[in-house]
Formats: structure tokens, C-alpha cells, sequence
């Protein structure tokens, strides 16, 4: 398996022996775990790394696997053997084995080895799983046990993006799929009539009063009647409020769909169609930052959005696509070409900003902005400056800048000394150290091509 090894063991693990007298000829699994516990509990090596043979835990005790820096990774329960693998440089200790606390919860156990075998972690289930999410380390699962009446969704990429398989049912080994799982969806099966390819719950987690879709069809439906949708794998579900598309799901949503402050009671428009084996690569724009509040979501390319209202504060943009922000409508004034997941649009002064978004694939086009740095060598706070005039509301001091070539910038900033005008300078290549505007917040930035 990629990036595995297996651990040849050392030193002996000091093995707890029960006493036997004249009235018993052995010890009972639970006084042998409460003496191996004591044992443990007064050893200066108390969980320290196990280096042994083989180890028969039992059933109240876990092989506990960790990072060096006690990252937790996952658990080894019942044998630990030398066939088994583990990831490089992990450490092992042994400790008593936890018990659920959660009543009636279920879990999807994902292992490192095919088989069911060796280190392995519970995921709760419903629910999502990015990469960091997941302890085992990235492209490393191999086999999986999922309860009877749920679906896991595996992916190569983090955020459930990339190749993807759809299981129904526990898998001894992900064949050509092993060691590429980065992300996971786990949700409930889908039980209804063949021709149904989306079901819309009024309740979350499948409760409630039901609606059955099929390929093509079209449900209208207030907004507060759809707290959860299960869907047939190998369908996308598209939600639209009037002729926006506000979301598209790709798995089952168990719950709060759609959750939106702005549209909680608008007449939402549902279609389902086929991924034929492939996800739709679609932007998702956001109110606020974090990419959280109200948003909507864009599907085809090249498209234009006019009049935002100036709502704009984060966004999702898929692999080789790119939007083009401007501070108009119809595409006027000062505008910025970005790309990929931008949290906070503050660094690039155009938070709240933007009256017109163009969507498109990737261009070849130079870069269109001046890196301003809060320190010299192009060190610290970093602020993105777009081509056109900007005003800056809050200070900012500058420490170095970077131009590309065929822009310059101007850059006017208050007097350092009480008078009567203001300072004002360019720039066309790259300064490291801009002294003068150390402590002195700026003016106004214009970014110009020659």
C-alpha cells in the first residue's frame, strides 16, 4: 500500500500474569483487564509505545495509534500483529477501550487495510467528512463496514470534489480505488420507488411528508417545507429560487435543506438530473464572509451577474475557473480576477464591493493587481489592490510593494509632518522597503497598465 510500512517490534510488552492459588485455575477476562489496568496505572511506562510481538488485547482493552506529536489517528482492537500496517513514524500505546456514549448511534468503521483488519476509526453516521475530518491519513483507506440501510460516498479530493464511488454496502477491499480516498459522505440509503430519483423530506432526516422526483421533472415548494432530500447516487439535485440557482447537492442532505436567512420562505424550484459519472463544477457566491449567509451558485460558463446589490464577501470557485469582480454594473469601474476559495474579500479591498461577477474558465491573461505588504521584503499583512482607483477605509501601513510588469501604482497617503498637502507616489516595478509609509495610513491607490 502506498505510503505504509510495517513495524518490526523491539522490546516485549511486560505481560500482567494472574496468580493462581488452590481454589481457582485461572482468572476471568474481566479481573485479568482490572489487573492489567492497575499494572498500567502504577507503570512508569504507563501508555509509553509498544514494541512486541504478537498482542492479544481483548475486549476491554485498544491499541491506541498516534502521531509523534500525539495526534490522534485511530484504534487497533482484539489481535495486533506484526501483518498489520500502520502509518510511518505513528506510535502505539495501550489503553482501556472506550465505550459508545452515544445511544442508538451508528458508525461507518473505515480501515487502513483491506479485510476489515488492523487501525481503523468510527465515523458517525449520518454525516461529512473532509480531510481533516478524517484521522486516517490521506489515501490510505482500503476496506470499510457501513450498517445495513446507509451509503458512503468516497472521494479523491478534499471538500468531496474529484473521481468519487458510491457504496451500498460494507467493501473487504475499495480495489481500484485503495489509498485514494481523501473526503467521505455517509448517508442513509436510498429506499423508494424505482422511477423516484429524489426524495424531498418536509422533517429533517427523512421524516416527515415526502415527495417523490424523477429526471426532469420539476417541484415547487415553500423553502421551510425542505429540511431533507435523499437522493439516488448518480444524480445532482438543483434547487432555484425564481431563476437562481441557490444550491445543488450531489448526496443525500439529512439535514436543514435549504438553510438560507435571506430565502427561508421563498417558493423554491427543485430538478433533478444525471452526473453520468461526474459532478457539475459550479461557483458558489456568499453574503458574508467564511462562506456563510446567504448565497447562490453557478453552474454553466461564461456567465455575467449584474447587480448584486453589493453583497459580496467569499466564494467557492472551482478548478480552472476564475470570476472577474467589478465595482459596477455592466462590467465598469475598478475589477479583480480571482480564482479558488477566497474566505474573506477585506484582503482585496473589494468586501461588499462587487455590482457585477463575470464567471468564466481560467484565461491566460497577465496579472491585473499590486500586492501591497504591511512590512519590508514583502512580509506580514498582505492587502490585494485591483486595477482601477480604491478608496482604503481602514490603515494600513505599507512596507513593500509588488508590480507587475506593464502596471504601475500611485499611491497617495496622509502628510507625515502637519502640512498643508498630501504625499503622493509611484511605483511601476517591485519595492521592498517603502519607508515613508511606515505608520502612515493611506489615501487612495490607483493600479494602471502603462
Amino acid at each position: 500500500m502506498f505510503n505504509k510500512i510495517f513495524i518490526v517490534f523491539l522490546v516485549l510488552l511486560p505481560i500482567i500474569e494472574g496468580k493462581h492459588c488452590s481454589r481457582c485455575t485461572c482468572v476471568s477476562e474481566k479481573a485479568q483487564a482490572r489487573n492489567f489496568e492497575d499494572a498500567l496505572s502504577k507503570s512508569r511506562h504507563e501508555n509509553h509505545m509498544i514494541r512486541s510481538q504478537t498482542i492479544h488485547l481483548g475486549n476491554y482493552f485498544a491499541a491506541s495509534i498516534s502521531t509523534s506529536e500525539g495526534k490522534q489517528i485511530g484504534f487497533i482492537h482484539d489481535v495486533f500483529d506484526l501483518s498489520m500496517s500502520i502509518p510511518q513514524n505513528s506510535e502505539i500505546h495501550i489503553q482501556p477501550r472506550f465505550q459508545k456514549i452515544e445511544k442508538n448511534q451508528e458508525f461507518v468503521h473505515l480501515f487502513y487495510d483491506i479485510n476489515h483488519r488492523g487501525l481503523f476509526i468510527e465515523l458517525p453516521i449520518p454525516g461529512n467528512y473532509t480531510s481533516s475530518q478524517i484521522s486516517l491519513p490521506k489515501w490510505s483507506a482500503s476496506s470499510i463496514i457501513i450498517p445495513e440501510g446507509y451509503q458512503a460516498i468516497l472521494y479523491t479530493h478534499d471538500d468531496f470534489t474529484g473521481d468519487f464511488i458510491v457504496l451500498t454496502s460494507s467493501q473487504k477491499d475499495f480495489g481500484k480505488f485503495n489509498d485514494r480516498m481523501v473526503s467521505m459522505q455517509i448517508s442513509k440509503g436510498f429506499e423508494e420507488k424505482p422511477e423516484y430519483v429524489a426524495i424531498v423530506h418536509s422533517h429533517q432526516n427523512y421524516n416527515g411528508k415526502k415527495i417523490g422526483l424523477t429526471i426532469g421533472e420539476s417541484l415547487e415548494i415553500e423553502s421551510s417545507k425542505i429540511q431533507s432530500i435523499m437522493i439516488s447516487p448518480g444524480n445532482e439535485v438543483f434547487v432555484f429560487e425564481k431563476n437562481i440557482l441557490i444550491d445543488v447537492h450531489s448526496v443525500s442532505v439529512p439535514n436543514s435543506v435549504p438553510n438560507y436567512p435571506r430565502y427561508q420562505q421563498f417558493i423554491a424550484t427543485i430538478q433533478v438530473h444525471p452526473i453520468n459519472g461526474k459532478q457539475s463544477e459550479y461557483a458558489v457566491f456568499y453574503d458574508d464572509i467564511e462562506f456563510k449567509g446567504p448565497h447562490f451558485t453557478v453552474v454553466n460558463v461564461p456567465v455575467t451577474y449584474n447587480k448584486t446589490n453589493g453583497k459580496l464577501s467569499s466564494m467557492k470557485i472551482p478548478l480552472n475557473h476564475e470570476v472577474v469582480l467589478y465595482e459596477e454594473e455592466n462590467m465598469q469601474g475598478v475589477h479583480i480576477i480571482l480564482s479558488g476559495h477566497i474566505p474573506n474579500l477585506s484582503i482585496y479591498l473589494f468586501n461588499d464591493r462587487a455590482m457585477t461577477i463575470v464567471y468564466r474558465e481560467k484565461q491566460t491573461e497577465s496579472i491585473q493587481y499590486v500586492e501591497i505588504y504591511e512590512r519590508t521584503n514583502f512580509l506580514g499583512v498582505r492587502r490585494i489592490i485591483p486595477m482601477g482607483y480604491s478608496i482604503v477605509k481602514q490603515n494600513f501601513p505599507v512596507g513593500s510593494i509588488r508590480v507587475p510588469s506593464g502596471l504601475f501604482v500611485s499611491i497617495k497617503n496622509l502628510p507625515v509632518f502637519p502640512l498643508k498637502f498630501e504625499r503622493q507616489y509611484m511605483y511601476i516595478s517591485d519595492c521592498d522597503d517603502a519607508r515613508y509609509f511606515i505608520e502612515t495610513p493611506l489615501i487612495s491607490i490607483r493600479v494602471g497598465k502603462f
